[in-house]
């Protein structure tokens, strides 16, 4: 006799167990994460599906596992990093060998003359070898042109930025002597809270990253 249950869940779709001479087997099936769905020209999040345009050609990215909204692929052609929040998608890796960045979401310009603090992670993955460290910045209003800053002093890392008009900012992190294009913005969703979040992608040709951070009040 054979018994089949099905369970439907966030984590699985199926889990089956037949029994037989007293003993059990389960198998379960992981689904695709749909909480968060991006499609623009320059990136597309859905499920399984990662895709991201670099000098105007479309690239299928390894399925993205997340784990605490960082995600990790690699294959043949790419390697990667990505974040995610429900108001953003950042990614940076290399494509044949060649570094990329790219960052989607709803930016929003922060206003003032003081300064603004966020707390977060950041994730580098530089040759064999993967680093993931807190990371305090600074959004200093006062300037002509915001400026953002952060480091990691024992991790010889630095970040230097200039925020545009849009909230959405460029700049270069530097790492152990070398330095990687940084690109990202300013994010919320909250309306009521300019720049609740910041999401920022970083690649050279010797690293890359990503750095998830919240706003500090």
């Amino acid at each position: 006799m054979k018994q089949v249950f099905y369970i439907i869940s966030t984590l699985s779709v199926l889990a089956a167990c037949s029994g037989g001479g007293g003993g059990g087997e389960t198998t379960l099936k992981a689904v695709p994460d749909t909480r968060y769905v991006y499609n623009t020209e320059n990136l597309v999040l859905d499920g399984d599906r990662f895709q991201i345009a670099v000098d105007g050609t479309m690239y299928d990215l390894p399925s993205p596992k997340w784990v605490d909204d960082v995600a990790a692929g690699q294959d043949a052609q790419a390697q990667y990093l990505a974040a995610r929040d429900l108001g953003y998608v950042v990614v940076a890796g290399h494509i044949d060998g060649q570094p990329f960045t790219q960052a989607e979401g709803a930016f929003g310009p922060v206003y003032g003359s003081d300064d603004i603090y966020y707390s977060g992670q950041v994730t580098l993955v530089s040759g064999q070898s993967k680093l993931s460290s807190k990371i305090d910045l600074t959004l200093q209003l006062g300037w002509s042109v915001p400026r953002l800053l952060g480091n990691v002093p024992a991790h010889q890392l630095d970040v230097s930025a200039i925020m545009d008009k849009t909230g959405a900012f460029s700049g270069e992190v530097g790492y152990n002597g070398a330095k990687a294009d940084l690109s990202g913005g300013f994010f919320t969703n909250d309306p009521t809270k300019e720049g609740a979040m910041l999401g920022a992608a970083f690649a050279g040709q010797t690293f890359y990253g990503v750095i998830a951070a919240d706003r500090i009040d």
